[in-house]
């Protein structure tokens, strides 16, 4: 697990079992490697990535509307 997070350290979780599985031949769980890597100090990875109908434009445009009417 260690490796796989030092090659990419913002991989998601779901990511890091699909590498796992693939390089290893080690099937596992989210679960199972969320508790891996909090017993290793490891903490706060990504579940799951961003929504793919993300808008960072729309977002802003919201971020201002709600500053400056609430």
């Amino acid at each position: 697990i260690e490796a796989c997070i030092e090659r990419s350290p913002d991989m998601y979780i779901n990511e890091l079992e699909q590498e796992l599985l693939e390089s290893a031949k080690i099937d596992v769980s989210e679960d199972t490697i969320l508790r891996t890597l909090r017993r290793r100090g490891f903490v706060r990875k990504m579940v799951s990535q961003p929504a793919v109908e993300r808008n960072e434009d729309r977002r802003d445009t919201y971020r201002i509307l709600v500053s400056e009417n609430y």
